[in-house]
C-alpha cells in the first residue's frame, strides 16, 4: 500500500522517529496461508523476524494484519521450542536463526504508546476541526487481545 508507505515516511519524519525499512522483507501471508500450511507461514514470519534481528533492530509495521501474523508466530515461537527448532532447521538454509529478541509493533502504538497524543496534538499545524471523519484501524489491531497486547477492546 504505497500510500501507507508515504503517509508513514512523512509522519515519522515530521516526528523525529528514525525508521528503516527492512530489506529482503516479505510479505506475511495475509492470515490465510496459514490454513494450508501452518508451518510454512510461521516460517516465514519467522523470517521477517529473523532478519530484524540480525540487525538489532524491533519490528515495526504499518499492516494490522502484518502485525498480528508477526506477533501470533513471535509468541508461538516463544512458548514452544519444538517448533521453534523446526522453523530454525527451516531458516538455516537462509543463513538466518530466529532467536526471539526483536518486539513486533504497529506504527500506531508508537505514536501512542512512546510518542504520547499529547506531543500528537502538539504537532498539529492544520487542524481538522469541523470535519467529519470515521476511523477504521481494522481488527487485526485488537483481537485477539492475548496476542496483540494492545488494549482491552471489551
Amino acid at each position: 500500500a504505497k500510500e501507507d508507505y508515504v503517509a508513514t515516511k512523512a509522519v515519522a519524519k515530521k516526528l523525529g522517529i528514525q525508521i528503516e525499512e527492512l530489506d529482503g522483507w516479505t510479505c506475511c501471508g495475509a492470515s490465510h496461508v496459514q490454513d494450508i500450511d501452518p508451518l510454512a507461514i510461521l516460517a516465514t514470519n519467522a523470517r521477517n523476524i529473523a532478519l530484524a534481528e540480525q540487525q538489532g533492530l524491533d519490528l515495526m509495521t504499518v499492516c494490522n494484519t502484518c502485525t498480528l501474523m508477526l506477533r501470533e508466530a513471535k509468541n508461538e515461537l516463544d512458548r514452544d521450542e519444538v517448533q521453534k527448532a523446526r522453523v530454525n532447521n527451516i531458516l538455516a538454509q537462509a543463513g538466518l536463526q530466529y532467536k526471539g529478541t526483536t518486539e513486533v509493533t504497529h506504527f500506531l502504538w508508537i505514536l501512542i504508546r512512546e510518542y504520547g497524543l499529547n506531543n500528537l496534538k502538539a504537532k498539529v499545524v492544520k487542524p481538522l476541526s469541523g470535519l467529519r471523519v470515521a476511523e477504521y484501524y481494522g481488527c487485526h489491531l485488537l483481537r485477539p487481545q492475548e496476542e496483540t497486547g494492545f488494549e482491552d477492546f471489551q
